[in-house]
């Protein structure tokens, strides 16, 4: 397994095993006591830890290398494709749907403004918005 795979399989650990608020913190906590325990070396682990750590958008916590911003621009791209599922996840919550409609639009853009590093996923994301709001 590589860094990017572990990274991307434990992105949202937190989220499930806690709770969402800051999800990529306490994610970052549990991944690392997680890979350690199943005997991954420390070098590995901090490079997981840190794609976990910084693949939140609204972070102080910046993805710096390779494979986290690979991380978090997937994770952003996703939002685009996968919006029914994140609508949904608002409603369960209690939300309306055009309440949820409208948190999607602003997560979306703000995905599209300060998330993406990598500028083909940028253009991706770009044309999906696009598209999304009717342009």
């Amino acid at each position: 397994m590589d860094v990017v795979q572990a990274g991307a399989l434990l992105h949202d650990s937190g989220r499930v095993v806690f709770g969402c608020p800051g999800h990529h913190i306490t994610g970052a906590i549990y991944t690392a006591f997680t890979l350690l325990r199943f005997g991954f070396s420390w070098e590995f682990t901090k490079q997981v830890v840190h794609c976990v750590a910084s693949h939140h958008g609204n972070s102080r916590i910046k993805p710096k290398t390779l494979e986290a911003r690979i991380v978090a621009d997937a994770d952003a791209l996703s939002h685009f494709t996968e919006q029914d599922y994140l609508i949904g996840l608002r409603r369960k919550d209690g939300e309306e749907r055009y309440q949820a409609i409208l948190w999607l639009r602003k997560k979306l853009r703000s995905d599209l403004e300060n998330k993406l590093t990598i500028p083909e996923a940028r253009a991706k994301a770009s044309s999906y918005y696009k598209k999304l709001n009717g342009k």
